[in-house]
């Protein structure tokens, strides 16, 4: 039951992030399973960790897709962070672009 509320805490989460500003092109082929530049962020990675250390603690059971996923939400959050962090400074602003946008394309997918 608790794999299920975890799964269900996850999936809300990843549905209903709101897209502020693309920094990527889409990529083909595009598909429902491909994850949004969206859903990667502070909070995102914030929750995750939440999540993370409530199963390490022993308070919620997770299934072995929870923790793929979780490390997805955590890379691209981090890829994200670094992109933000270069916006202000140009010199490494497309270096860090470059990399989230790779990321997007090839590793965020979503894990079942």
């Amino acid at each position: 039951m608790r794999k299920l509320i975890v799964l269900c805490l996850f999936l809300s989460n990843s549905c209903f992030a709101v897209e502020q500003v693309k920094y990527c092109p889409d990529f083909k082929p595009k598909s429902w399973e491909q994850m949004k530049e969206s859903e990667f962020s502070k909070e995102a990675a914030k929750e995750q960790l939440r999540l993370l250390n409530q199963y390490f603690n022993g308070e919620i059971e997770v299934a072995e897709e929870f923790l793929y996923q979780a490390n997805i939400i955590l890379e691209g959050s981090f890829l994200k962070n670094e992109l933000l962090y270069w916006q202000k400074q140009p010199e490494g602003y497309e270096a860090a672009r470059q990399r989230f946008c790779k990321f997007l394309e090839k590793k965020a997918w979503l894990v079942h």
